[in-house]
Order: C-alpha cells, then structure tokens, then sequence
C-alpha cells in the first residue's frame, strides 16, 4: 500500500505537467493566414463555364440534368456564380 500512493502521486503531476504543455497559448504568429507561395490568377482559374459531370445525391439538385455553372470575375477578389 505505501508504494501505491507514490506512485499515484508522480502520476497525477505528471499527468499536470504533460497536460499544462496543451494548454499553453499560441504564438501571435500562428493566428495569421498563411502566405501564398505565387499570384493566384483568379481569371484563368475560376472564369467561364464549368459543366458538372457527376455530383452526389442532394435533395437540394433531385431533378436536375445536365447541370452547368458560369463563373465571373467580378473584382480581384469577388467571383459571381450562376448556376444553369
């Protein structure tokens, strides 16, 4: 018996320390966004028309055949979608 609380005393501060090292806040360079590695050329990318090909089940699309979106690039940041 006396062996026992020992070790469930070293347990419990290791269980404390190994714990506290997950709650140590992060740095403040880890709250920003990634950088890009190049541009990114949103109007190649993302302008013109895609037709779907195969999709997944959705109640949202049942019915729906042969289905096409038109992408516009409307500013640098902005891309409108109208799906056909």
């Amino acid at each position: 018996m006396t062996l026992r609380l020992p070790a469930a005393a070293a347990l419990a501060a290791g269980l404390t320390i190994g714990l506290s090292a997950c709650v140590t806040a992060p740095s403040p360079s880890e709250y920003r966004a990634p950088q890009p590695a190049r541009a990114v050329d949103a109007e190649r990318l993302w302008s013109g028309r895609w037709i779907e090909v195969a999709r997944l089940p959705d109640r949202l699309t049942d019915g729906c055949v042969a289905g096409a979106s038109n992408y516009v690039l409307v500013s640098p940041s902005r891309v409108d979608v109208r799906d056909t």
